[in-house]
This record gives C-alpha cells, structure tokens and sequence, in this order.
C-alpha cells in the first residue's frame, strides 16, 4: 500500500498495552466491543473488562485477531508503542 493511502494510527497510554491496541483497532475498524463479542464468540464483557481494560487475552486468539483486525500477530505482542497502518 502506498502512503496516500495511509493512515496512521497510535495507541494512547499506556504505550504497548495490548487492551490499547484493540481499542484503536475496534476504533478503526469501526466496529462495536459488541461485534468483537459476536466475532470471537466471547461475552461483551470479556471483550471491555478482561481484553482491554486489563489486557487479558488468550494466545489461542491471537491469529484471529491477526486475520480479523489484519494486523499482523507480532502487532499484538509488541511492547513498544503501537502503530498500525489502515488503508483509507
């Protein structure tokens, strides 16, 4: 993808914190923690409380979440601040 068709996108605090990633990722996606819920076949509070407030997500999810947010796994477990690149 070339760069006029870019946008990027950075995680507030805390930098690296995986429930900050998801957030920005439902944010871009322009999807509900409802619709992440449905996805995953998780509660709608598994997906607030357990992912993102506390950054609580199984290994098993991971490349699902690669697929459906298309951000590769190594986005999910970085531990510097987050980036992600979105076709607009």
């Amino acid at each position: 993808m070339d760069k006029d068709h870019q946008s990027e996108i950075s995680g507030g605090s805390p930098a690296g914190h995986i429930g900050n990633r998801l957030r920005v990722a439902i944010q871009a996606k322009k999807v509900s923690e409802i619709d992440v819920a449905r996805h995953f076949a998780v509660t709608p509070a598994t997906v607030s409380v357990a992912w993102i407030r506390r950054g609580l997500i199984a290994k098993r999810y991971m490349p699902e979440l690669a697929s459906y947010f298309g951000l590769p796994v190594r986005y999910w477990l970085e531990s510097s601040k987050p980036k992600m690149y979105l076709v607009t």
